[in-house]
């Protein structure tokens, strides 16, 4: 029953996916892949950043609720997974029309990496590895994929992809 309460936020990440898909195949660049990962990239850094001075710079109050810096951390993460998975789709869908399968093995690599470096040592051993899980694991599972993608559409920025209509074959009259 839970993953059916997940559909409609897939429906929402697959459709605006083809959306920036359509976007940067029509125009032949990657315009919309490097305006959203680069968005991305700079709003993750400004929350972390706030979110974490906050937390060292006032000392937490006498009554009240205390909200910890993992607490709201994760608040921005959850749409933050689906924004990344949404570009990410996008420039998946992108390199593949473009057939640029080296950037699609990059992309899945960026994703699986740091989910590895994130659960695999808190899982396995019972080392003291909260500081790897929460810094690198987090940022990473955030930052790398939209790295990636924004090494792609620069790359598809300098090299352009022929829009859609002019790879079509001339009519003979």
């Amino acid at each position: 029953m839970a993953v059916l309460s997940l559909l409609p936020c897939a429906a929402v990440v697959f459709g605006l996916a083809a959306v920036i898909a359509a976007v940067d195949v029509r125009t032949g660049r990657g315009y919309a892949l490097g305006i959203l990962s680069s968005l991305h990239l700079v709003i993750t850094v400004i929350v972390v950043a706030t979110i974490t001075i906050a937390a060292h710079q006032q000392p937490p109050p006498t009554s009240g609720h205390t909200y910890s810096v993992t607490v709201l951390l994760v608040f921005y993460f959850s749409p933050a997974v689906y924004a990344m998975a949404c570009t990410l789709i996008g420039a998946a869908i992108v390199a593949g029309l473009a057939r640029h399968w080296l950037w699609i093995v990059g992309f899945v690599v960026a994703v699986a990496v740091p989910f590895l470096v994130a659960a695999l040592p808190y899982s396995i051993w019972d080392l003291n590895t909260e500081f790897v899980v929460r810094q690198v694991g987090f940022l990473g599972v955030l930052v790398a994929p939209e790295a990636t993608i924004l090494a792609y559409s620069i790359t598809r920025l300098v090299h352009p992809v022929a829009p859609a209509r002019a790879r079509q074959p001339a009519l003979l009259n």
